[in-house]
């Protein structure tokens, strides 16, 4: 399940998605029930597809230049039972591969570092779409937010819960 972190994603609904930039927020209701949000700066990913720490020959060899973020953005309630559940949602992605938009089906719940050049990296919170579940525990999917392809010992990211996935499909039909 997914935690108050929120992601944020502003965009021109007539224009196409340029920058991603998403914050940890935490959001909290005030007296008169204004939703006020608390964000950390320093958990900003930075801008397009390329992490602010990703090196220069990475930029050379990834497939970036491929790939186009759309425009769905959901903001999906975690628990919609609680009172300030409208607090505590969080956003799915959305991206093209390889012509087809797929859907965010898993989210990195730890850091994973690479130690082999077929492994993929993942910081907490980065929007994973599993391609391959290994019959080893180790996924083959790509980072929808470096754009990288790799494998994952599975237990590094936990699936998108079953509503949210069903209200992406609702979205959709």
């Amino acid at each position: 399940a997914y935690d108050s972190v929120k992601y944020t994603l502003v965009v021109d609904e007539h224009t196409q998605l340029e920058l991603v930039s998403l914050r940890r927020c935490t959001s909290v209701l005030s007296d008169d029930s204004d939703i006020l949000r608390v964000c950390d700066d320093e958990v900003a990913f930075g801008d397009g597809l390329v992490a602010p720490d990703a090196r220069s020959s990475s930029e050379d060899s990834s497939p970036e230049a491929d790939l186009q973020f759309s425009k769905k953005f959901l903001n999906v309630f975690v628990n919609s039972t609680s009172r300030s559940s409208s607090t505590e949602s969080f956003g799915l992605f959305s991206c093209m591969v390889n012509g087809e938009e797929r859907e965010q089906t898993h989210r990195a719940v730890f850091r994973f570092i690479p130690r082999h050049e077929d492994e993929l990296e993942l910081d907490v919170d980065d929007p994973i779409l599993v391609e391959l579940e290994e019959d080893d525990y180790w996924y083959r999917g790509y980072n929808m937010r470096t754009g990288e392809r790799g494998i994952f010992p599975a237990f590094y990211a936990h699936e998108v819960v079953g509503h949210a996935r069903d209200a992406i499909g609702m979205a959709q039909g």
